[in-house]
């Protein structure tokens, strides 16, 4: 059960000791399962300190028919005609993204904000496996791609497009309640945490890998053949798995979200251009590996993997919540936010469940969560 008088009358931190979003019940208090949310006096629980950062925001229930600010329906009591409202009481909103719950993402799309260290570790293993892909590369296809990297290629931009559709599919676009550029805007959040831009970007560094390698020398597809130089297949294949894989929606997203990202927060993009030049030119010295070897060609396809997602993802979702209004609370609050938002516990609730408990939700159609690891 909630207060009484919850999100009534006042403006007021409603959830900061409600469970289970924002506190931890202290130690004797019997937390039965059944229940999602607790009115616990505040003696009886404690606020999390990875709590979401909207748990200690101050918000109200308001007359949408009598209110100037930006307000939204109510999504724990969605049989009740209530709506609340963040900026009436002078605080961001940061419980929702044009009006659905970011503890909702995983229910509606299965995709959740990443972990930094998710991310390192999907970049790093999937680096070390493509390595071992192409030691098995025989001695007549040194200057070329394989048949099976070839298939690979094949395959895994097959697996982006199906990706891509099941996130479309998600997305209710024409929405009484929405506009359509909220629709896309709400997409266009679900797509850059998904693993279909995390894959891409991989690929893509993946194929700059192969062409350091020297093995785009030779034809790789039907058309690259006489003419084409090393360069140019390098330049197809990139555009081919950044655009073509996404159904030719990331270059709306370049020019909605990432280049206006890169304008507003352009320090933050000549920081990631500047991280992987650099960890290209000493990792492999400071290591002392061989910069044509696997293992330096492993470490630094991660690292720039790791960079180029993480940071392009900063960019682009900022402008996410640019767009939602959150921009009027400072100019790096929304990169705080997507920071903040990037919490272990909800990313492994959304693919593991909780073990604990018997629950499970890992499965071999989880494509957000094997893509990760398996490319």
């Amino acid at each position: 059960c909630y207060p009484t008088d919850y999100g009534r009358t006042r403006c007021d931190a409603w959830d900061v000791y409600l469970l289970p979003d924002c506190a931890n019940p202290l130690k004797g208090v019997d937390v039965p399962e059944h229940v999602h949310r607790l009115d616990k006096p505040v003696t009886d629980t404690t606020h999390r300190l990875q709590a979401p950062a909207w748990c200690d925001k101050k918000w109200c229930y308001v007359d949408p028919n009598n209110c100037d600010e930006h307000f939204e329906k109510s999504t724990f009591f969605p049989d009740v005609e209530a709506y609340f409202s963040y900026e009436t009481c002078r605080n961001p909103d940061l419980f929702a993204v044009h009006g659905l719950p970011t503890s909702q993402l995983c229910a509606k799309f299965g995709v959740v904000e990443k972990p930094v260290y998710i991310m390192f570790i999907s970049c790093l293993v999937c680096a070390v496996l493509q390595q071992a892909i192409d030691a098995v590369k025989g001695a007549d296809t040194r200057d070329e791609l394989s048949f099976v990297q070839k298939a690979y290629c094949g395959v895994q931009l097959c697996t982006l497009i199906r990706e891509t559709y099941r996130l479309i599919q998600a997305v209710d676009w024409f929405a009484e309640d929405a506009s359509f550029w909220q629709s896309y805007n709400l997409y266009v959040y679900a797509f850059i945490h998904s693993s279909v831009f995390v894959r891409s970007v991989m690929m893509s560094m993946i194929v700059l890998d192969w062409y350091s390698a020297s093995l785009l020398l030779k034809q790789v597809m039907w058309f690259d053949g006489k003419g084409y130089s090393d360069e140019h297949r390098m330049v197809m294949l990139i555009l081919i798995f950044q655009f073509c894989s996404s159904a030719g929606i990331f270059g709306f997203i370049l020019f909605t979200h990432l280049v206006p990202g890169i304008i507003c927060y352009f320090w933050l993009f000549f920081l990631i251009v500047g991280l992987i030049t650099k960890f290209r030119e000493h990792v492999p010295g400071l290591l002392r590996l061989d910069k044509r070897g696997s293992a330096a060609r492993a470490i630094m396809m991660a690292s720039d993997s790791f960079i180029a997602c993480l940071g392009f993802q900063f960019l682009s979702t900022s402008m996410v919540r640019v767009y939602s209004g959150q921009w009027s609370s400072g100019y790096l609050f929304p990169l705080y936010v997507d920071f903040k938002s990037r919490r272990a516990d909800i990313w492994l609730h959304c693919h593991l469940g909780d073990p604990a408990k018997g629950i499970t939700n890992l499965h071999f159609k989880d494509q957000d969560f094997l893509n990760l690891f398996a490319r």
